[in-house]
């Protein structure tokens, strides 16, 4: 099964790590490209919680192959700039590598994918471990990752709506407690799609290729989940 290639920090050059981190911190800070800090939330989908509303109506499916070829992946759509193409690059290259399982969210006036997003089950740890950025699911658990909507789709809820909805196929393969990291807006999404906050996730990356790796800590009155 291929590997699923999450958006994480990309490695830098030397050069630019070094000019990044500046002549005081040293070389073995320089080395460091990325220090990034973010949340990660979980939902107990035994927990009722009134699903969000778009703007625009939506529903949910599996991904296919084929939507790699929607508007929503194309890389030459005006005014993006270079990190919503690599976004979408890497995006289209999951969908058309057929990674399991995806899904995307559908606007039902054009029926055009206007969303997507990986849910990822325990049996996949083996992959989500080679990522180096995520913890070992349990038993029950399972994990979003690599939500996208497209910038002609943004402000209009679709992406807590569709986070909602993509959440509760989790039930389907065994899970009770999904997990997910996000931060800024995104972190204001997943909040209104029944997330709350567990987990400080610290993300290192290097320019030298090496994978990235996360340390994680619970946040305070987080709890353990459910059983």
């Amino acid at each position: 099964m291929p590997t699923l290639p999450l958006p994480l920090p990309q490695p830098l050059g030397p050069a630019r790590a070094r000019a990044e981190a500046g002549p005081a911190r040293g070389l073995r800070t320089a080395w460091l490209r990325e220090r990034r800090t973010d949340i990660g939330l979980r939902r107990d989908l035994h927990v009722p919680h009134p699903s969000p509303e778009a703007a625009i109506p939506i529903s949910v499916r599996e991904a296919i192959a084929s939507d790699a070829s929607a508007q929503m992946f194309s890389i030459y759509q005006p005014g993006l700039t270079p990190e919503e193409r690599e976004a979408i690059a890497l995006r289209r290259a999951q969908l058309r590598a057929g990674i399991a399982t995806g899904f995307v969210a559908i606007d039902g006036r054009s029926g055009a994918p206007c969303h997507v997003q990986w849910l990822l089950g325990a049996d996949q740890n083996a992959e989500i471990q080679a990522l180096g950025a995520y913890p070992l699911l349990e038993p029950g658990e399972a994990l979003l990752a690599g939500a996208y909507t497209p910038v002609a789709y943004r402000g209009l809820g679709i992406g807590a709506a569709a986070t909602a909805l993509i959440a509760k196929r989790g039930l389907n393969r065994g899970a009770r407690h999904i997990l997910t990291f996000a931060g800024g807006q995104a972190l204001r999404e997943c909040e209104r799609a029944g997330f709350r906050p567990v987990l400080e996730r610290r993300i290192d990356s290097w320019w030298f290729g090496l994978r990235p790796r996360a340390t994680f800590a619970a946040l305070p009155d987080a709890g353990a989940p459910s059983r």
